[in-house]
């Protein structure tokens, strides 16, 4: 049974699917996910006991595969998790999604002016995170994996910036796309674009959360 007082990143962390829960009831796991998972529930007016047995059926269907945690997997293994699943497909995704997000401005924004700030955060995303990701490749995880504790404190602390501004573009896009809800008249690159970018938000998340909660509390110099 899983503790209701338990945080929702400590949830997140031991059992992964509850992340597809947390992420339909739009419950933070990343960077805001050091609370209790019932303040979390009350801070969305939604009942904890639903939660819970939402995470509990999940936990049920889900294949061994499904269940497997990262907490005990070696620091090496993680880290290659992290480049594979997260950061190189980025590599090809972000440039798409900006070459959508100014397209669609470009060709609706005098129609509809919240397409111009939405291009705004799709860019700035997309360039915060290219850099966000050469200064974890070439400088944080190489110290990691040479066990350079002593060099940590301080990339880990800008990278868990890093974490915090890409999540407010998060908030922002969600807001600007209306839940990614497709207006009746948008354009097939319209579509692609609310598309591209509601599975941007879910591959984030997953990933911040594996470096906030399993990665950076495990190799971290002591408090």
């Amino acid at each position: 049974m899983l503790s209701k007082r338990a945080t929702v990143n400590e949830i997140a962390a031991e059992y992964p699917v509850s992340t597809r829960i947390f992420q339909r009831h739009k419950i933070n796991f990343c960077c805001g996910g050091s609370v209790p998972l019932a303040e979390a529930c009350a801070n969305k007016g939604i009942e904890v006991q639903t939660v819970v047995a939402e995470i509990e059926r999940e936990i049920e269907l889900a294949s061994p595969e499904e269940l497997e945690t990262w907490l005990n997997r070696p620091t090496g293994e993680l880290i290659e998790h992290i480049l594979t699943k997260y950061h190189r497909p980025l590599d090809d995704a972000l440039p798409h999604l900006e070459f959508l997000a100014t397209k669609v401005a470009r060709v609706h924004g005098e129609l509809d002016p919240t397409l111009l700030d939405l291009a705004y955060n799709v860019v700035q995303l997309k360039e915060e995170l290219e850099s966000h990701f050469i200064k974890e490749e070439q400088v944080l995880f190489p110290a990691i994996l040479a066990g350079e504790a002593e060099k940590l404190a301080c990339p880990i602390a800008v990278m868990l910036r890093d974490h915090e501004d890409a999540e407010r573009h998060l908030e922002a896009i969600r807001e600007l796309t209306h839940d990614y809800q497709k207006p009746p008249h948008a354009c097939g690159s319209w579509r692609a674009l609310w598309d591209g970018l509601y599975e941007l938000e879910r591959s984030l998340q997953e990933h911040i959360h594996l470096e906030n909660t399993v990665l950076f509390p495990r190799v971290g110099p002591p408090a």
